[in-house]
Parts: C-alpha cells; structure tokens; sequence
C-alpha cells in the first residue's frame, strides 16, 4: 500500500513542473483594456470623418479624446510584451520563436492589406506620394515615413513603432540584461526627449 501511495505522489509531482511550465497568465483585464483602447482610437476616427464628410459632430465630439487610446495601446502592448517575455532576456534559444511570434501576430494580414492597396495609388488615385519607391518601400518593411507621410496603409505607421519596439526587446534577448538595460535606457530617453521637445 505505501509502495502505491509513493507512486501516485511522484507521479504528481513529476506532472507539476509540466503543467506550471504550460500555464500561462491570460491577462485578461489587460486585454479587455487593449480592446477598449482600439475602440477609442476607431471611434475618434469616425469623429474625424463625421466632420469632414457630414459638416457636423459625432457624438457631440464626445470621442475626441479617443486619439490617446494608441498611446495607451502602445503602453499595454509593451507591459504584455514584458511580462510575457520577461525570463527569455539573455535567453537566445528562444529569440527564434519570439520573433516568429511577432511576425506572424503583425505582418501577414498587413501585407495583404498592403498588397491590396497599392493597385489603387499606383492607377493615379489618392495621396502621390504613396507612389514614390522610397514610400512603398518603407511601407512594406515597415519602417517609419518622413514627417506627416503615410505608409500605404495609413494605420501601418502605429506597426513601424511595435516593430522597433519587438526589435529592441528582441536585442534584449540576444544580448542579455548586461547590454539590454543600456539600450532600453536610451530608447526609453530619446522618447521623452522627442515627446517633449520633438
């Protein structure tokens, strides 16, 4: 009888590791926030084009505030980035599937999009400068535009910043805490620097 018992309680404790290993936190306040964010950000929009297209407010221009909901997106989108992979800094085992995770979360759906859209540019409608090769070009890697250009999906400007983000925490994993904490440090600076002065 106490050589069964032994064999159940290892059995169980060989099993908690496993399931500690696979359980992950879902965050949901978290998410629940990041939806509502977006939502602002989708209203503030229909704002804009309320005044422009109709002559009048939306919702009494209520939602004008809503352009602050991709600053907090933003926010929430980097703590979750942390907390998720906060242990694989310095870990470079598991860059390869953290960047794949990243890619797959932003670029296929926005290439189709992209692909999509530059037909109608290049037949000689909307804005031309979405025309230009240096514009398609930074769109399609997502790479920031010059001053108050574009990309060919408009909303593809808020990607380029995710991406420089998931690549500076990407470096983080690589490189470990000895030369990410410098790096994080002259990010986290130069944006305050251009938010103030910029």
């Amino acid at each position: 009888m106490q050589t069964a018992n032994t064999e159940v309680t290892a059995a169980a404790c060989s099993q908690a590791p496993i399931n500690s290993v696979h359980h992950r936190p879902t965050l949901a306040l978290i998410q629940a926030f990041r939806g509502i964010a977006a939502l602002l950000v989708v209203l503030f929009h229909v704002g804009e084009r309320s005044s422009s297209i109709l002559g009048r407010d939306f919702a009494f221009g209520l939602f004008e505030m809503g352009k602050s909901g991709v600053d907090f997106f933003f926010v929430l989108s980097g703590f979750i980035i942390c907390f998720i992979h906060y242990n694989d800094l310095g870990r470079r085992s598991q860059f390869r599937s953290y960047a794949i995770k990243r890619f797959v979360r932003v670029y296929p759906l926005y290439l189709i999009l992209t692909l999509i859209a530059l037909p109608i540019y290049l037949s000689g409608y909307g804005d031309a400068s979405k025309r230009t090769a240096f514009v398609i070009v930074r769109s399609f890697l997502l790479l920031p535009q010059p001053a108050k250009t574009y990309p060919i999906v408009n909303v593809g400007w808020t990607l380029s910043h995710e991406m420089f983000f998931y690549a500076v925490f990407g470096f983080g994993i690589l490189a470990g805490w000895r030369w990410a904490i410098p790096l994080f440090s002259m990010v986290l600076l130069g944006s305050a620097a251009h938010g103030l002065f910029g």
